[in-house]
């Protein structure tokens, strides 16, 4: 029974293998290869999650006694992306390529926030954000075009992104904020495909992971009745991607 089974599913197997190697055959035979070695540009639009885990310390006089606070949470959060790309594309034999890429990506509201009570007074909030506005990314795009038309890629790449950190109190503790603003660069790998609609047009998606290391800020506090107070705010934001977009190959 188990060797009729195997049989059975051997034998789908090959037929399912021989329809997409005429499929794919027949695709090229009658349109050749769509793709060519040559500069590429194009535009894509999205969706960014972002994630992370703020771990923050609220101290206050060193000379009052129970003077450190710290509190720390999760937070997620979902932005709209709008990027522009440009790059390179060089095919070799056999349909294997290399490019390399650089992209700009824009965010709309894209910022992870959290809000921590400290000491004995739980109405005496401070509110943490981070915001990303925007990355820059070169990568190298490793690929194989198949069935002439279709092109999958894996590309490594670092992400260059500019931060905002941001911390705000309410009126029980003096309404104090502060911000500062930092330059972080990420890893980040991501897989593609891309079909191209034309010789010169193609369609694209691809799904990506950006790895930042830690982001943190001591901010000082004027609080004069109190002094010294600082507040420290920290988080590694990691941020998973999907994009759709289009390119003209020239």
């Amino acid at each position: 029974m188990f060797k009729k089974i195997a049989a059975q599913s051997a034998a789908k197997s090959v037929v399912m293998g021989t329809i997409i190697t005429t499929l794919c055959a027949s695709s090229t035979l009658a349109h050749g290869s769509f793709f060519r070695s040559g500069f590429l540009a194009g535009a894509q639009l999205g969706a960014s999650f972002g994630s992370g885990k703020f771990n923050t310390t609220l101290n206050i006089n060193p000379a009052l006694p129970n003077n450190t606070f710290p509190a720390s949470g999760s937070v997620r959060k979902s932005a709209m992306l709008f990027g522009i790309l440009c790059g390179y594309r060089h095919i070799f034999n056999q349909d294997y390529t290399i490019g390399f890429n650089l992209e700009a990506n824009f965010f709309a509201n894209n910022q992870l926030n959290k809000q921590f009570g400290y000491g004995n007074n739980p109405t005496a909030m401070i509110n943490n954000n981070l915001k990303k506005s925007f990355n820059v990314i070169p990568s190298v795009v490793l690929g194989k075009i198949f069935c002439g038309r279709w092109h999958a890629s894996l590309s490594l790449g670092l992400a260059i992104a500019r931060f905002r950190q941001q911390f705000s109190t309410d009126a029980n503790l003096d309404s104090l904020s502060g911000s500062a603003s930092k330059t972080k660069i990420g890893f980040i790998p991501a897989l593609g495909v891309e079909y191209a609609t034309t010789p010169n047009v193609s369609l694209f998606g691809n799904i990506s992971y950006e790895i930042y290391s830690k982001v943190s800020n001591t901010f000082k506090l004027n609080i004069p009745a109190i002094n010294p107070v600082s507040y420290k705010t920290s988080i590694s934001p990691k941020y998973l991607a999907f994009k759709v977009g289009a390119v003209y190959r020239f």
